[in-house]
């Protein structure tokens, strides 16, 4: 898949997103994946954030996920997801103080304009979550071992590393 691409410029945009595999995220059922390849290839998940952070631009305070939703007309799950990918690479934070019950998020321009202990420059991450994280930490870590011929020596371990590398591969 190729990298984003923006309806408005049709310019590869790099780091809007956290995901590898170049979507906003998705839950392993199809109607899922194929919304979130959909909005990749036709640009919908660029120009969403790229609105998000043109109005965080414009508010040093912030704006909660619901503020946003109302400006920009799309529901939480839309909003949430172009918010967890910001925050993920950095391009928005958000302030510890609730508004409401929620936080806002800012634009990564007034990061500095807030001490370290008034944001979270990282979002929340769960416990499946960073579980996924160790998970390909360690698949990755195993197939550069492989690729540089240094097996584990367990020989189930490195067969599984082997089928995972060809199955990347085909």
């Amino acid at each position: 898949m190729p990298g984003y691409i923006s309806r408005v410029d049709h310019e590869a945009l790099g780091g809007l997103f956290a995901y590898p595999d170049q979507t906003t995220g998705h839950v392993p059922r199809p109607a899922s994946i194929e919304r979130a390849e959909r909005e990749a290839l036709d640009g919908t998940a660029a120009d969403r954030a790229l609105d998000i952070l043109a109005i965080l631009a414009d508010e040093p305070f912030g704006l909660t996920w619901a503020e946003l939703a109302d400006r920009l007309s799309l529901h939480h799950g839309q909003v949430s997801g172009a918010l967890s990918n910001l925050h993920k690479t950095r391009r928005v934070f958000m302030l510890r103080e609730k508004v409401g019950r929620s936080h806002p998020y800012l634009h990564e321009k007034f990061r500095t304009d807030y001490d370290t202990d008034e944001r979270y420059d990282d979002p929340a991450q769960t416990r499946s979550g960073r579980t996924r994280e160790l998970e390909r930490q360690i698949i990755t870590a195993l197939e550069a071992n492989h690729r540089i011929d240094r097996p584990t020596g367990d020989a189930y371990i490195d067969q599984l590393v082997r089928q995972y590398i060809e199955h990347k591969e085909n």
